[in-house]
């Protein structure tokens, strides 16, 4: 009998991490992002088989999403003239999402940390390598030269030129930074900061190892946005956990290290660059005006699959408006979004309070996912998906996997 349930806890946590790890390739890897239909025929079957397995139910308030999505799909597809297909393709996938959040409601944070953990370990010694030796990052060119991403389209990764290796993308420019196997450094700083705020949450302890790893792979991102988000985080935790004098000090020495990196060449060139190009779609800035005029225009429903038409007739141009915050909008329009971000909140605290009792650690997890959603478009990606499907996950599900009451 012990046998038995320890090869079904074994099988469990095999699903678990293999959930997790394709969400996470889906979201963003540069060999896979681009693929619409793996979620179907592997994530479906394999979330399916584990729902099934642990007998779980899915919620009224999961229906009553699905509905909604379904309408706000069906008036777009109505207005836009597009194939009522993507209404059902939606809904399930939106149900596969619920079902993996079910299915992770209690292992999610911990398995979360450990890949991201891993991708940033593997990072950073092929980073560190190519970057001191010139032959080892040749290599790196040549061996990645043989694998061709999934989908792959030269003309729109044209923006940041690199080669995968499935578990690491090779810049193909010398302003070196470390995108881990994600298509830009940017979205691996989405990760890298998530799972850093996790993890503070968890251990309430900033000095760690796993931590240390996490604020290293964040430099060498050389991403603005992911400075930004480290260092909240950590003005976060001796702000609300750690209150001892010597944090005094170390806000100090955050403060003035913060403020050289800000001062380098390299970041201030980019938030001059994203200042300069404000009236062009593909800035920060310049996106918030863009996804305003289409709000505007469409406020209540969004254009969903039709952002890229309208984003052409606009700009003469299909390039991705990296702003997520606003992206939601224009994609579902204002009610959904506001639900959206309820949702997200909901993931926050829900998540957060399961693994601690401080009241106000949710806050920084919250705040992240919305800092970081500034220069990345993940609001609408797999994601950020499965995260607001968390709060739809029944209580009695709930209950029985985090084993606490009075969460929900």
């Amino acid at each position: 009998m012990k046998i038995k349930t320890q090869i079904n806890t074994n099988f469990n946590l095999f699903i678990e991490y293999t959930l997790v790890i394709f969400i996470i390739a889906l979201t963003g890897f540069e060999f896979f992002f681009r693929d619409n239909i793996l979620i179907y025929y592997l994530l479906a079957p394999l979330s399916l088989i584990a729902f099934v397995n642990n007998k779980y139910n899915i919620s009224k308030r999961a229906i009553i999403f699905l509905l909604i999505y379904g309408i706000i799909t069906t008036s777009q597809c109505y207005t836009f003239d597009l194939p009522y297909s993507l209404v059902l393709t939606g809904m399930l996938r939106f149900l596969i999402y619920i079902l993996i959040a079910t299915i992770l409601t209690f292992n999610f944070l911990t398995i979360f940390i450990n890949i991201v953990f891993i991708l940033c370990v593997i990072s950073l010694n092929l980073y560190f390598f190519s970057a001191l030796s010139d032959s080892f990052y040749q290599f790196l060119v040549n061996l990645s030269s043989n694998i061709t991403p999934i989908n792959f389209d030269p003309l729109l990764s044209s923006s940041n030129p690199n080669q995968s290796l499935i578990i690491y993308t090779v810049p193909l420019v010398r302003v070196f930074q470390n995108n881990g196997p994600f298509w830009e450094p940017g979205m691996f700083a989405v990760y890298i900061n998530i799972a850093f705020s996790m993890n503070v949450i968890i251990k309430r302890k900033m000095w760690s190892y796993i931590n240390l790893i996490f604020i290293t792979a964040s430099i060498t991102t050389l991403s603005t946005t992911s400075f930004i988000a480290t260092y909240i985080i950590i003005l976060f935790y001796y702000i609300y956990i750690d209150r001892k004098n010597k944090s005094i000090i170390l806000l100090v020495i955050l403060f003035l290290s913060f403020s050289f990196l800000y001062n380098t060449e390299l970041i201030r060139g980019k938030i001059a660059t994203n200042l300069e190009e404000i009236d062009r779609g593909y800035s920060r800035f310049g996106a918030i005006l863009v996804h305003g005029i289409q709000i505007k225009e469409y406020p209540y429903f969004g254009l969903g699959l039709a952002t890229l038409i309208k984003q052409e007739e606009l700009l003469g141009s299909r390039m991705v408006t990296p702003n997520g915050l606003s992206n939601i909008i224009r994609f579902y329009g204002i009610p959904f979004s506001i639900l959206y971000f309820i949702l997200l909140f909901k993931f926050s605290k829900i998540i957060s309070i399961s693994y601690s009792s401080h009241k106000k650690n949710y806050l920084i997890l919250f705040i992240i996912l919305l800092v970081v959603a500034f220069s990345q478009d993940v609001t609408t990606r797999h994601l950020y998906y499965l995260f607001v499907c968390f709060p739809l996950v029944s209580k009695e599900t709930f209950l029985k996997n985090v084993k606490l009451k009075g969460l929900i």
